[in-house]
């Protein structure tokens, strides 16, 4: 969550977002109906505190692509949060997700033709999913160059989503970070007499 607001905002503004989005989905964990469904649930609340906030974006572009993402389906949606914005493995979004990498492949695919306006070849669109995320092997990955520098599609299918979710520099999460969520869940929640943390809530501040 720090890493995805980091590459919107920087420095204090980027730290304060991302522990309003925390506190958020601290306070309504227990409205998830599914464990599946709440790494779109915290992202969802971190939109919505970002969009709230009253700062100056460094990134428009990139808060742009956030806001298109919610508006996917949920597989597609749930599919590229995991990978981009959580930057799980293939293989951990296939337990999480309890899907084949087939599945994966395809969810992935419609999410990011549908941000980018570009469909790849019907034979190789799921395997340039694999070779964009660097899940394939060296052989592999010299098919698909040799192919994208046949095809303009795919060629600029791969150069487009490079461009729109490419990490770039490494984003150091600040070593107080974790410690200043649950202050703020104390401050704002705990303090009071009658408050009972749920199960749910007692399991998201140990993840913390």
């Amino acid at each position: 969550v720090y890493a995805a607001v980091w590459r919107c905002m920087a420095g204090d503004e980027a730290q304060e977002i991302a522990e309003e989005s925390l506190v958020r989905a601290y306070e309504s964990i227990g409205n998830v109906n599914r464990e599946d469904d709440f790494p779109v649930y915290l992202f969802r609340a971190m939109l919505d505190a970002m969009e709230q906030a009253s700062v100056t974006y460094k990134n428009i572009e990139v808060m742009t692509v956030y806001a298109r993402i919610m508006q996917l389906d949920f597989k597609p949606r749930r599919a590229l949060i995991l990978r981009y914005i959580y930057g799980f493995t293939y293989e951990q979004i296939m337990q999480k997700s309890q899907i084949t990498v087939d599945e994966l492949q395809e969810d992935l695919a419609q999410a990011r033709e549908l941000l980018t306006g570009i469909t790849c070849c019907e034979s190789y669109r799921k395997r340039i999913q694999a070779y964009i995320d660097n899940e394939m092997v060296r052989m592999e990955r010299m098919v698909i160059e040799a192919h994208a520098e046949e095809c303009d599609n795919c060629r600029r299918f791969i150069t487009e989503v490079d461009e729109l979710f490419g990490v770039g520099e490494y984003i150091e999460i600040p070593g107080s970070f974790a410690q200043a969520v649950m202050d703020r869940v104390e401050i704002e929640y705990e303090h009071e007499n009658e408050f009972i943390a749920t199960p749910e809530q007692e399991e998201f501040m140990k993840s913390i």
